[in-house]
């Protein structure tokens, strides 16, 4: 798990939220022998091996999560390659929010 900043409070429980369910979809659809977390101000990406060839499993509770991460401003992204698979949340509006507070 790579931490790299502190998640603004608004993200906080969605981005959390996220973490749960993509955790949950890895132990049950996953042969994961390697998982990393990132978090950074403005979201979180997981990243997992194990994923199979054929076509994911429909992740009911990730596409319900994408929802609610896109009604707050946000994204939230899925993809399966080379046996990898990398779920995305980020939060843009929050990071510049941030940015310009902090004068940068």
């Amino acid at each position: 798990m790579t931490r790299e900043a502190e998640v603004d409070a608004r993200a906080s429980e969605l981005l959390g939220q996220v973490l749960r369910e993509t955790t949950t979809n890895i132990l049950r659809h996953a042969q994961a022998t390697h998982v990393q977390i990132t978090l950074t101000g403005s979201g979180i990406t997981i990243v997992n091996d194990g994923a199979t060839d054929t076509t994911p499993p429909e992740l009911r509770g990730l596409a319900a999560l994408r929802q609610r991460v896109a009604g707050d401003g946000g994204e939230l992204t899925v993809e399966q390659q080379q046996g990898r698979f990398r779920t995305a949340a980020t939060f843009p509006a929050v990071r510049a929010d941030a940015e310009r507070s902090d004068g940068r």
